[in-house]
């Protein structure tokens, strides 16, 4: 009874709070100067009036303007809050000022008590118990107080939370819903269903968790689903971080550099400090002055140390964690770090790399990686301009990938694509997690779908576009000056110069549009980050561009930008040139230094006045009308050569020039971008962002990769392949190898398809689980070092990953020899994955090896049997950074690419020696599947079809290969061989 009146009084007292906020405020405000604007407007138009009294009167009458808008938020804020209320749901985030939604929401949930506290007993009894366990006799039940308060929870906390979540998670600094699924659920991709496990529920800071809710502070303690795994105990971890007092000198690097030296007793290698660095600095972060830079620490501050880490050189009894029984980890991790004298991996294996989750990116700065481990710098991390930015890291994901699914289609069977050299490989690995391919892919069709949508448009105004951002709205475009949308474009709240792509529009039919167009803007480069996303400048209709502020931000800034025009896809057709910069640029493959600064900018102003005075139109308008098409010239000027600078932002400045100038010099009439401690602001937009930043290595690495992805692929080395006949001096029978290495496993997992997909599990797995065991499967036997790095790079703490992985152990439950199906070998530090595991890769590897010990008439049953398990391009179908080892790492793809067209081709040219021409075209059509526009696969086909005398087939092979051959970015003809064939076959149908 007594908790019934308290909850009648707080209810009363909430709707005295109620009716005084929505009613007596506004009532107040109208005694006071009426209507919002009334008393300024009046003063206004008053012409006798003085200019004290109307001074008086526009600030009093712009407080009551602000007072207004205050009231009429709150007021919208308790009408949300009371329809959500009469609904029975969850309301929704208003877009009003912070804490009004909140105070709403405990005003409306305390008015509520008052009818609740009328209800009789027995109504919340018969609410809460389906929620209760099963009972053997409900008649046995008694109810009490105490137990409806356990049952039914308060209005701030939802009914099904009881039945959904059971488990408790504190939110630490830096935590997000997607790190804490990752770390107890194995599955960032579940991050939502934490969020829905808590909706409703008021944190300790007063926040509401809505639908809306993306962010976690500290201190929030969130429920999690019932199979949901917490985190390891302190017991299992490392020793807890302890405290050191900054003296007059010390700087991280020493400090890590001493914790391990007392620890390990003998000095560590740079290698070994860049990692506990990178840990100490991260787990410090918050505690760093501004410019928030690890560099600058003070004497007096205080700073945690975590736990030093094992000495890898130690006697292996030593470096042995405890593991608990339950997540059975192995207990002796390899080293993270490929030491130098290690042997180059082969094309079977996947490079180890240095773990990115010890070397991980801060959320706020751009991403640190272990690239020159000879340095002797004391900070030999190196700021990947690439790796800094989700869109231009995609971005050079889709142009390797690209340029190697040309070479390829070019590379002869029986041929191979040598590595490249291991530090360039640890680049492309250490970029690949943090690589958006998908929003890259979003802007190159944007850019291409604008230039379609223009030309269909009739006499279209062509936009003046300065930027596009990528991110959390989509696909946005900043204008220069006001401008109508063409179709597929809407504008948005902010003004009639910003445009966003149409939400309706999906990306297979943006691409399928855009196919075939010229880039809008393919001077259009990721200049850095803003808070809403990625952002992208046109910097040929900027035309130039004056840059100034701190000398070494804008050199790293260049050479971004320089690195980005290189692997931008849509501006590959771009040419970058360089003056007085470092000649590190130079590697860049296309990038021009000119010997003669002075020389080449006379001879560039004179080429752009002349096409000035040439062209009628703008190059924009030449891309629409499909006329004769420019790419833009981006020239990037250091300092001390102004006089070069102005000459060429002259020339940039004239209306038709395809010439874009950023140089440290004052440039009259142009924009300018200002860098300071905090970022840089290009003016006179006010557009203000953090900018990327890339060193002298990057440009470097990522020559060497595109050098790699071009070069001409060489003869493959003898197959040392041979047969070893068993005891009665017989090979084991063709039928006999098929039916051995085709038998059923318990479990079956699938990646030569379009959607990896597992059977013979009990119930289904997230995704993330799905993709570690689809790698586990390929490789069979895997480091828990690697699957880190593969799957984990940006944990902070091995638990996520054991505890995705002790989930996955116990799907794939126990063999029928009682051992687990998926092992931890504690000798060794290695996942592996038993023979009840099945793969369909495992099959066809293990039949075309077979298939290459025997002789051709012997071997096509073999390679047909190969051929048979793949239904699809592995992967083609995947969500975007679910499968991303299998759609982009070049160990992966170009061995299941090089094994599968090789023995298609094969089987072809066995076929057709024995006159199966049918059979033959198809057997090239498997191959066809991994490299669509494999020349030899299409001229066993153009053979086939000659055979058969389908002339008309010929043609359109023909036509079919000659348009697949120029998707690789410029214009290539057949070989001389191919040739051969269709001359053959017209002198065939001539005759």
């Amino acid at each position: 009874m007594i908790r019934r009146i308290a909850e009648l009084i707080r209810g009363t007292s909430s709707l005295v709070a109620i009716a005084a906020l929505t009613i007596g405020i506004p009532a107040v405000l109208w005694q006071l100067g009426g209507l919002p604007g009334v008393r300024i407007l009046g003063t206004l138009g008053d012409q006798l009036a003085s200019d004290t009294s109307r001074t008086e009167a526009l600030l009093s009458g712009t407080l009551l303007i602000v007072a207004w808008v205050c009231w009429a938020q709150l007021a919208y804020a308790i009408a949300i809050e009371f329809v959500a209320a009469a609904r029975g749901q969850t309301s929704r985030q208003a877009a009003i000022l912070p804490g009004l939604q909140a105070l709403a929401a405990r005003l409306v949930t305390s008015l509520t008590l008052i009818s609740s506290s009328m209800l009789p007993t027995v109504h919340a009894v018969a609410a809460a118990a389906p929620l209760q366990p099963v009972m053997a006799s409900p008649s046995e039940v008694t109810w009490d107080v105490g137990t409806i308060e356990e049952l039914w929870p308060t209005s701030e906390t939802r009914p099904a939370e009881s039945a959904v979540a059971t488990k408790s998670f504190v939110a630490e600094t830096r935590d997000t819903f997607w790190s804490i699924a990752e770390a107890t659920l194995g599955d960032g991709l579940r991050w939502t269903d934490i969020r829905d496990a808590n909706l409703g529920r008021t944190m300790p800071d007063g926040t509401v968790i809505t639908l809306g809710s993306e962010t976690v502070e500290a201190g929030w303690d969130l429920r999690l689903p019932t199979d949901a795994v917490l985190p390891l105990s302190d017991e299992t971890d490392v020793a807890a971080p302890v405290e050191v007092d900054v003296e007059p000198g010390d700087h991280f690097w020493a400090i890590a550099e001493k914790a391990m030296t007392d620890a390990w007793g003998r000095e560590p290698s740079d290698t070994d400090v860049a990692l506990y660095w990178a840990d100490v600095v991260e787990l410090n972060h918050d505690q760093l002055l501004p410019p928030d830079d690890p560099n600058f620490i003070y004497p007096g501050q205080v700073f945690e140390l975590p736990a030093v880490p094992a000495d890898p050189l130690a006697p292996e009894q030593s470096a042995v964690e405890p593991l608990p029984p339950e997540v059975e980890e192995p207990a002796a991790p390899e080293p993270a770090i490929v030491e130098p004298a290690a042997p180059t991996p082969t094309a079977l294996e996947a490079p180890t790399t240095a773990t990115a989750e010890e070397a991980r990116p801060s959320p706020t700065a751009l991403s640190d990686i272990s690239i020159d481990q000879g340095s002797e710098s004391s900070a030999p991390f190196v700021a990947l301009g690439v790796g800094a930015l989700g869109v231009s890291a995609g971005a050079l994901a889709l142009t390797l990938r690209r340029r190697r699914a040309h070479q390829a289609a070019r590379r002869e069977p029986g041929t191979r694509v040598d590595e490249a050299p291991l530090e360039a490989v640890e680049y492309e690995a250490a970029i690949r997690p943090i690589a958006d391919t998908e929003a890259a892919r979003w802007v190159e069709a944007t850019n291409k779908f604008l230039t379609h949508r223009l030309a269909q448009a009739d006499e279209a105004v062509l936009p003046a576009i300065i930027a596009m951002r990528a991110g959390q709205f989509g696909v946005e475009v900043l204008l220069d000056d006001p401008c109508d949308p063409p179709v597929g474009f809407v504008r948005t709240p902010e003004g009639p110069t910003t445009w966003r792509l149409d939400a309706d529009l999906s990306f297979g039919d943006l691409e399928a549009e855009a196919a075939g167009a010229h880039p809008y803007s393919p001077g259009l480069l990721p200049v850095g980050r803003t808070t809403a996303g990625d952002l992208l400048v046109d910097f040929e209709q900027l035309g130039a561009l004056s840059l100034a502020g701190q000398p070494e931000r804008i050199a790293a800034w260049q050479r971004a930008l320089a690195v980005a025009a290189t692997a931008t896809p849509w501006s590959h057709d771009c040419e970058v040139v360089a003056i007085g910069m470092p000649d590190d640029i130079s590697h860049l493959p296309d990038v021009t230094v000119p010997p003669d600064p002075a020389a080449w900018t006379r001879a560039c102003v004179a080429e752009m006045t002349k096409l000035n005075d040439r062209l009628a139109d703008s190059p924009y308008r030449q891309r629409v009308a499909t006329g004769e098409v420019f790419h833009p010239r981006i020239v990037l000027i250091g300092p001390d050569h102004d006089d070069v600078a102005r000459q060429l932002g002259d020339a940039a400045a004239l209306v038709n020039t395809p010439l874009a100038v950023l140089a440290v010099a004052e440039l009259p009439g142009a924009e300018k971008v200002h860098f300071t401690d905090d970022g840089c602001v290009l003016e006179p937009y006010g557009l203000a962002f953090e900018p990327l930043a890339s060193q002298p290595s990057e440009p470097v690495l990522l020559g060497e990769l595109l050098e790699n992805a071009e070069t001409e692929p060489q003869a493959a080395a003898p197959d040392e392949t041979e047969a070893v006949p068993p005891e009665n001096g017989e090979l084991e029978s063709n039928t006999d190898i098929v039916e051995r290495v085709m038998a059923p496993r318990p479990i079956e997992v699938g990646i030569l398809t379009r959607q990896p997909k597992v059977h013979g599990l009990e119930k289904e797995i997230p995704t993330k689980q799905l993709s570690v065991l689809c790698y586990l499967a390929y490789h069979r036997d895997v480091s828990s070092q690697r699957l880190r790095d593969a799957f984990w790079p940006t944990a902070t703490n091995r638990s996520t990953a054991d505890n995705a992985l002790s989930q996955l152990r116990t799907a794939l439950g126990t063999g029928d020899d009682g051992e687990q199906r998926l092992t931890a070998a504690t000798n060794t530090g290695n996942y592996e994955l038993s023979d009840e595991v099945g793969c369909d890769w495992t099959r066809a590897s293990a039949l075309i090896t077979e298939a290459k010990k025997r002789s051709d008439e012997d071997a096509a049953d073999l390679l047909d049997a190969a051929l048979s398990v793949l239904s699809g391009s592995p992967g083609a179908d995947c969500a975007p950074g679910s499968f991303d080892w299998l759609n982009e790492d070049p160990s992966v793809y170009r061995r299941i690419e090089s094994e599968v067209v090789d023995a298609s081709h094969r089987l072809g040219e066995i076929l057709l020696d024995q006159g199966r021409a049918d059979q033959a075209a198809e057997a090239a059509d498997r191959g066809l599947i991994l490299v669509p526009g494999h020349e030899a696969l299409y001229r066993i086909k153009l053979r086939a079809a000659t055979a058969e005398r389908a002339f008309d087939e010929v043609e359109l092979l023909y036509s079919e290969l000659c348009a697949r051959l120029s998707d690789g970015g410029c214009w290539e003809t057949p070989d001389k061989e191919t040739e051969a064939i269709i001359a053959a076959a017209r002198l065939q149908r001539a005759s």
